[in-house]
């Protein structure tokens, strides 16, 4: 059976109240979801506004992601839509899979609802939706245990850090004191309109390009427009979210791995280039970094400039000990990408699946 999207979902976002990045917690009674790439963004002890009405489906209306919501929440500050089905015959994991699988064209930071209400949806039985949904379910159970055990890694490598030296707030081993810009040069990123985004063209990373401290090259913009050299992204560089209007997403960092093709950096996003990649950007994971960057902030609001990157000091050990870390670090990225082949393959039979049971009529815009 053929179900237009407007038949099948209900738009709740009103009934769901927003809330402030400022305003989050790291822990508390109820999350709160936005529209980044990771499930809940923060928490909060409040309870007036609170939407009761789930299981309920919240769609990032500029990064097109879907998320299922099995408990009370409150919306997050922008861009998101709070879907409903409006039919008691349908399953509403289903509805998720669905709607997670379905093929939305990128077009940078502008809205993307426009392009769900065109959709048309298939909905077979409620027992075949039910059978749909616990095998993909299973699905997503598996790529969860890959990339469980790739944060497990990164907690390895940040272990290790922190056992050859030390503490790096007191600097516990007393290593002589460095500042950043002594040993690493930052650029700041491209930017670019919404028209100059295409099909074609050099992609230009982003915020969503780091992942668990990976790059990841599932969903990359693309710019048709000239670009100076001065944008393009060398291996070893380290890439930094730089300004976002999530808190928890600056700083956030990668280092940029042997690419495909030339790619450029844009804007709200950093490159710091340094011949010791692997130790700074395990420095930019310790609260050190937090601590320097919170201290040196003045009238700015979740960014991070250059100026206050000059403010930042580090311990700085021999560099035979740098050298240990780097190899040892070498090793784990050498776990980590049999992992991410392993987990390549079940994100690859979870898309077959998604293409065996969900019939899309058409793909939206020029996808």
């Amino acid at each position: 059976m053929k179900v237009p999207f407007r038949e099948l979902f209900a738009d709740e976002t009103k009934r769901g109240r927003k809330l402030q990045t400022g305003n989050y917690l790291s822990k508390g009674a109820h999350p709160i979801i936005d529209q980044g790439h990771n499930q809940v963004a923060g928490y909060t002890d409040l309870e007036e506004g609170l939407f009761n009405d789930v299981p309920a489906i919240v769609f990032g209306d500029h990064t097109r992601i879907a998320k299922y919501v099995d408990e009370p929440f409150f919306l997050g500050a922008d861009g998101t839509k709070i879907l409903r089905p409006r039919q008691a015959d349908v399953n509403p994991r289903y509805l998720y899979h669905y709607l997670a699988s379905t093929s939305i064209p990128n077009t940078g930071y502008s809205r993307h609802f426009k392009w769900l209400k065109e959709l048309v949806f298939d909905i077979p039985s409620l027992p075949e939706q039910r059978r749909i949904a616990a095998v993909l379910d299973q699905a997503d159970a598996l790529i969860a245990n890959y990339r469980r055990q790739l944060a497990l890694l990164d907690t390895l490598a940040q272990s290790r850090f922190h056992e050859l030296f030390g503490d790096m707030v007191t600097n516990s081993k007393q290593w002589p004191i460095r500042k950043l810009s002594d040993i690493a040069e930052y650029y700041n990123g491209l930017n670019y309109k919404p028209i100059d985004v295409s099909l074609e063209g050099t992609v230009v990373l982003r915020a969503g390009n780091i992942q668990n401290q990976a790059l990841v090259l599932d969903d990359t913009v693309r710019v048709k427009i000239p670009i100076k050299e001065r944008y393009l992204v060398k291996e070893n560089d380290i890439l930094m979210c730089a300004c976002n209007g999530s808190i928890q997403l600056v700083g956030k960092s990668a280092i940029i791995p042997r690419l495909p093709e030339p790619m450029y950096f844009g804007s709200f996003m950093k490159i710091i280039r340094t011949p010791y990649p692997e130790y700074v950007q395990a420095f930019f994971q310790t609260p050190s970094f937090r601590l320097q960057i919170r201290t040196a902030k003045t009238t700015t609001i979740n960014q991070i400039t250059n100026q206050m990157m000059d403010l930042i000091e580090l311990p700085f050990p021999p560099l035979s000990l740098i050298e240990v870390f780097s190899n040892q670090s070498a090793g784990i990225e050498k776990q980590k990408k049999a992992i991410q082949a392993s987990l390549l393959v079940a994100e690859t039979l979870q898309a077959s699946l998604k293409q065996r049971y969900f019939n899309i009529e058409g793909k939206c815009g020029n996808d």
